[in-house]
């Protein structure tokens, strides 16, 4: 929606959309339709992945702040996810705001410039607006949710509730852990998060599986800890239990995880009273609460904490692991290097 909006602005330039994934979840396939759908372009495609070591474009980032291989070269940011430190300290145009979906976001700009919608393109986004609310559960909605679901269903008939079922069928179909891995994961500034959504109890099998993808998520990008959120679903579409699965690099001390349990313990006991906690080693399960634990409430607490814990940064040029005091500048360095150049992240 963004890139054609921009097209529309600036039919000069070229927007490309850019999937932050190796492939589109089918539920969102099911909204597009298959033609649309396979214009798509994903992050792992081969011709990407050549321009972007050159840097050749420039990136408009949506529905996250932060990605590591772009930041650089970022020239605008709409999200609704907690804002990182390194996107806080560019000067670009923003526009962040924690609401339910990001396609609300998206849409109101297009109001902006009096853009006449027609009705498939109406369903597309109430489509998405609801798989990003969980068919509007009131804790996941600002009032600028409900204002665009109000509007849209003022232009079209939609029974809200058959969708929702319909997408959502899709959604959890999905057997394959590697795909299920990787079709909702997040990359924060010093760990990487993916949610994991099943319709049944079969999932647990993966685990394993599920672990080994992420100890490669730290190797390969030198995370200190990659998270897992597993939701297991019933028939209805609700929510029967969560598994937060923690798997850290092994230089990392272990208080890390007990700190992490406690944190998200102590988030969803205030909230929901009736809530039951199961505290494993290297996971934390969670029941009573009858919805999805939003990973934008925990993210930011999540960084803070790794922060304290992630005091080593792995250099490839000499494959050491050096302690991050040690590339701190100081006064002394400052005054025998005087044209040095530094940023404190």
């Amino acid at each position: 929606m963004e890139a054609y909006r921009n097209t529309l602005l600036y039919p000069k330039n070229v927007y490309i959309p850019i999937i932050q994934s190796d492939s589109l979840p089918i539920e969102i396939q099911e909204l597009l339709g298959e033609e649309l759908s396979s214009y798509l372009i994903f992050h792992n495609d081969e011709n990407y992945q050549k321009v972007l070591k050159k840097d050749l474009y420039d990136y408009i980032f949506v529905d996250h702040n932060y990605q590591r291989d772009a930041q650089r070269s970022v020239t605008k940011i709409i999200d609704h996810h907690e804002i990182s430190e390194i996107a806080k300290q560019q000067y670009i145009p923003k526009t962040l705001e924690l609401i339910g979906s990001t396609t609300a976001l998206v849409f109101i700009k297009f109001l902006g410039i009096d853009y006449g919608f027609d009705k498939e393109m109406l369903m597309m986004i109430y489509g998405a607006m609801l798989m990003d609310t969980e068919n509007k559960v009131p804790h996941k909605m600002t009032i600028i949710d409900k204002k665009v679901y109000t509007y849209i269903e003022k232009q079209i008939e939609v029974d809200g509730g058959q969708l929702y079922q319909r997408l959502s069928s899709k959604l959890i179909s999905h057997t394959d852990f590697s795909i299920l891995f990787n079709r909702d994961y997040k990359d924060f500034s010093n760990y990487g998060f993916a949610v994991v959504k099943a319709k049944d109890e079969t999932i647990l099998h993966d685990i394993p599986h599920l672990l080994e993808l992420a100890r490669l998520n730290n190797l390969k990008k030198s995370y200190p800890l990659t998270i897992i959120k597993i939701v297991i679903y019933d028939e209805n579409i609700d929510v029967v239990r969560e598994i937060i699965l923690f798997e850290k690099k092994d230089h990392i001390s272990d208080q890390l995880v007990v700190d992490l349990k406690e944190m998200i313990k102590k988030s969803l006991a205030l909230p929901y009273k009736d809530i039951k906690f199961i505290d494993e080693e290297c996971s934390l399960t969670f029941y009573n609460i009858n919805r999805q634990l939003s990973r934008k409430k925990i993210s930011t607490a999540i960084e803070k904490i790794v922060q304290e814990y992630d005091s080593f940064v792995y250099m490839q040029s000499i494959g050491k692991w050096v302690s991050r005091d040690f590339l701190k500048i100081d006064d002394n360095i400052k005054t025998v290097f005087k044209n040095i150049s530094s940023n404190s992240d």
